[in-house]
């Protein structure tokens, strides 16, 4: 079994939205948006087991969409 976790909070207000961007890309190719003047804020903690994930994520308002793997 694999824990992982991850918290904006371990960056600088200024690299939140890069930090959680580049987690959220390579784990489920998830592109994310915060409103202007907004510093994101993400928790996650995810367990990993044989044939299912398992997670916990809470965030402030963000918005996210899947990339289209045909256009990369």
């Amino acid at each position: 079994m694999t824990f992982f976790s991850f918290s904006t909070n371990d960056f600088a207000p200024s690299d939140r939205l890069e930090a959680a961007q580049d987690i959220y890309s390579a784990m489920a190719q998830v592109e994310l948006r915060a409103p202007k003047k907004q510093v994101p804020h993400v928790e996650t903690h995810i367990r990993l087991l044989p044939g299912i994930s398992i997670a916990r994520v809470t965030a402030s308002s963000l918005h996210a969409s899947r990339k289209n793997p045909a256009n990369g």
